[in-house]
């Protein structure tokens, strides 16, 4: 019966998504389409400076670099998203370096990077107070990767953190990428081309 009624749920979320969301059923999370209305419009700071108005607690950490004829920014963000959801979105996106204006446009097709995360919430069970995974959002191309699921943390995004694996293209794209994370005090560990970090 519990099965059952699992079943159908998840079937329902599918089916409807959630204000715009998709549902993966496997992962049990929403997550936002490959190419949604979002692309359309690239992102600044002001984007996040507005955020707070739509209820969106969060807090985030921007990676920028050059890389061949591009500046480019690879951005994280975690935390509250309304007043239902909890989770995590890494963006890739990309400006031409004589553009003086910090505007940047997400990234095109040719700039996706192959990328995997998972966002844990500290929780309390039973007296014991430890990191558990909440949803995990599997290892693809991207130039947005987001992961969501229902909870409530208003005011303490210090209790979620993303682990995050991203695929640079070549040794140049490493280098840039791994000069920023150091200069703003970030652990990182490097496997090939792999950077793997932790936004805390």
């Amino acid at each position: 019966k519990e099965v059952a009624n699992e079943s159908i749920y998840t079937e329902e979320l599918e089916n409807i998504g959630l204000i715009g969301y998709l549902y993966d059923p496997v992962n049990k999370c929403f997550y936002t389409a490959d190419d949604p209305w979002q692309r359309n419009f690239g992102y600044n700071e002001i984007y996040d400076n507005a955020a707070g108005l739509t209820l969106m607690i969060i807090d985030t950490l921007r990676i920028k670099f050059p890389y061949k004829d591009k500046d480019w920014m690879i951005q994280v963000w975690k935390g509250q998203y309304g007043l239902v959801l909890v989770g995590a979105e890494v963006g890739v996106y990309t400006k031409p370096k004589d553009r003086q204006l910090e505007h940047y446009g997400c990234a095109a097709d040719e700039d996706l990077l192959r990328m995997e995360m998972e966002v844990q919430k500290l929780e309390t069970v039973d007296g014991k107070t430890k990191w558990n995974r909440v949803l995990y959002r599997p290892y693809e191309e991207h130039w947005w990767i987001t992961g969501f699921v229902f909870g409530n943390e208003l005011g303490n995004y210090d209790n979620v953190r993303v682990n995050i694996r991203i695929t640079m293209k070549d040794y140049e794209m490493l280098e840039g990428v791994t000069k920023s994370l150091k200069a703003q005090g970030y652990y990182y560990e490097v496997k090939g081309l792999d950077v793997y970090f932790t936004f805390r």
